[in-house]
């Protein structure tokens, strides 16, 4: 068990590899299935509570439990958020039996990383409408979720394929609706803060990854917006427009 003393706010629990990647409650598996999952195995639970009185704040239970070998129990690891009204002591450990004579057989550890958190939830919206080429209009939308510590990519997918397209990418709070007539689109966005280059593959989807670096709790409760735009000789002004996303940073 280790305790750590954290001031009132909000806080991420992600389990990494490090000093120990999981434990093991029994060191030996059993009933392991060809997925990997066992009756038995290593596994990344634990717990987050108050050190003084045991209250538990959070535990951490992924699926499966159990698993065959160190590496999927760490793939199956769930983070966890947790919030503080006051300076706290707290402690993480692992969910087994306190009396020493069943630790014995115990294998390995957990080794997680305490981030600042964002207070509000993370969300994304679709706003406005795009306009049509040649595969209807462009689809955009995000793999995962714009929390601080986590990768998640921005898709564009039924566009023009092996094509020309660009992400508009804005800090603002509202669209912006700027009427563009010799596209019969509406710029969303406003004036892009950052506009990423991509183009299509031969399905007409392009990707773009994207990181927030873990505890950049300036940036919670920031809205984005998105909005992609592809060449294509089919669409009016030969530019067709995927409607906008918004997006709200957050856990």
């Amino acid at each position: 068990m280790t305790t750590l003393t954290l001031d009132a706010g909000c806080y991420r629990v992600t389990p990494i590899a490090g000093r120990f990647t999981a434990w093991h409650p029994w060191s030996v598996n059993l009933n392991c299935n060809p997925d990997g999952s066992c009756e038995r195995g290593w596994t990344m639970m634990f717990n987050v509570h108050e050190a003084a009185t045991g209250d538990v704040i959070v535990l951490s239970r992924p699926a499966p439990s159990f698993c065959e070998t160190e590496a999927l129990a760490l793939d199956t690891a769930v983070a966890v958020n947790f919030s503080l009204p006051v300076t706290t002591e707290v402690a993480f450990a692992i969910p087994d039996s306190c009396d020493t004579n069943q630790l014995v057989d115990n294998l390995g550890g957990v080794t997680l990383r305490v981030d600042p958190a964002c207070p509000n939830d993370a969300n994304v919206f679709a706003i406005g409408a795009g306009t049509p080429g040649t595969s209807g209009v462009p689809q955009l939308s995000l793999d995962g979720l714009p929390v601080p510590g986590t990768d998640f990519s921005m898709d564009v997918s039924s566009a023009a394929p092996s094509a020309l397209a660009a992400l508009f990418v804005a800090f603002n709070d509202t669209p912006a609706d700027i009427l563009l007539p010799q596209f019969g689109a509406m710029l969303l966005t406003g004036s892009p803060l950052v506009v990423v280059s991509m183009a299509t593959d031969d399905n007409g989807e392009a990707s773009v990854p994207v990181s927030i670096e873990p505890g950049q709790v300036t940036l919670c409760g920031s809205i984005i917006l998105l909005q992609a735009i592809v060449a294509d000789p089919t669409a009016t002004g030969g530019i067709a427009f995927s409607a906008g996303l918004a997006m709200t940073i957050g856990k």
